[in-house]
């Protein structure tokens, strides 16, 4: 008699928890779907920027260089300036965009 109660009482236990487990599953879909848009849209930006980038760091350079034209101080040659000084000065940003192009074109590895 005493074993039976137990074993009832085990059944009804269990009952409650699987009721519970099953809330606690509705809750989590519930939260997931409530997440999803934005996660999705920050990762349609973030692909629309990894497309992007290499031409904006690109049309960004001819830019720079022409607002920082306006509105530099003329220079002399006695000051070192002249086209020479300025294309070595730009050679870093040229290659960094270089390496930009050849990484979007590369198929991607697996490790």
């Amino acid at each position: 008699m005493l074993a039976e109660r137990k074993l009832a009482e085990l059944a009804r236990r269990k009952l409650l928890l699987e009721a519970r487990i099953a809330v606690r599953r509705l809750e989590c879909l519930e939260a997931g779907a409530q997440l999803a848009p934005p996660i999705a849209f920050v990762d349609r930006a973030w692909r629309l920027w990894l497309r992007l980038s290499p031409w904006v760091k690109a049309l960004g350079v001819p830019l720079g260089a022409l607002v920082a034209g306006k509105f530099a101080k003329p220079r002399g040659a006695a000051a070192g300036g002249g086209r020479l000084a300025t294309l070595l000065g730009l050679l870093p940003v040229v290659i960094e965009i270089w390496k930009g192009f050849n990484a979007r074109q590369r198929p991607p590895t697996e490790g």
